[in-house]
């Protein structure tokens, strides 16, 4: 009988720890994958099922709105609650962040003009008139903007009631970034990239409130593949 409850009470205080841990850090939805939406009609772009970025290098992630004053506090929940999807053309992905599906036929040059503010946006923020979300930005793997990339996107801008928070860029992603190039008029000021998880540690500013003379990062300088998460906010 003692043994038994040696044995139970065992159980229960492993059972705890799992559970406490899994409180610690909010599970990252890139780790599965669904596949990309597309609209009645329109026939779905290939989309990465395993990572492999040489195959499938343009990828989106859509966030959701977090509260400014919470995320300052240390208490807002993740923007992150899909997974990421990665396409092998530019222009599908270009599509899927923004929502304008007649963006599909686009060229990487084409694609990285919209992103990288080259094209003017409308005043809301969207790249087109027909776009459905904002492009808030887009980080690369490479310096000056080179492939593999992931575009951060949502249904609505910074603002005093709107922020964005990734508490960890994913598997993917984590200590690959080399470039950054925020979307113009989203109110997203300020867009940090943090060493750690849950901004932790040295943090480096990519957005336009921050840097004159454009407000895009070319490189990472000494933070250089190190980005592991990141915040947008006015």
């Amino acid at each position: 009988m003692m043994g038994m409850r040696r044995t139970l009470r065992g159980l229960l205080v492993l059972a705890v720890l799992v559970g406490s841990s899994m409180f610690a850090l909010p599970a990252f939805a890139d780790e599965a994958f669904s596949p990309a939406r597309a609209p009645i009609g329109v026939a779905g772009p290939l989309v990465n099922l395993r990572y492999d970025l040489s195959v499938t290098p343009y990828c989106v992630l859509h966030l959701v709105a977090v509260n400014p004053v919470a995320l300052r506090a240390g208490l807002a929940p993740s923007s992150v609650q899909e997974p990421m999807r990665c396409f092998a053309r530019p222009g599908d992905a270009l599509a899927d962040a923004s929502g304008d599906w007649t963006l599909r036929g686009v060229s990487r040059s084409e694609a990285l003009k919209y992103l990288n503010g080259e094209q003017s946006p409308s005043s809301d923020g969207r790249i087109s008139a027909r776009a459905t979300n904002r492009v808030l930005g887009t980080d690369y793997a490479s310096s000056n903007y080179g492939t593999p990339y992931i575009s951060w996107s949502s249904t609505v801008n910074c603002s005093p009631s709107s922020a964005f928070l990734v508490t960890w860029i994913g598997s993917a992603w984590n200590d690959r970034v080399s470039s950054a190039s925020p979307a113009a008029g989203t109110g997203c000021l300020n867009w940090d990239h943090f060493v750690d998880l849950n901004l932790g540690g040295t943090f480096r500013n990519c957005g336009y409130g921050y840097i004159s003379g454009g407000g895009t990062c070319p490189t990472m300088g000494t933070l250089d593949n190190l980005t592991s998460s990141e915040r947008f906010i006015g």
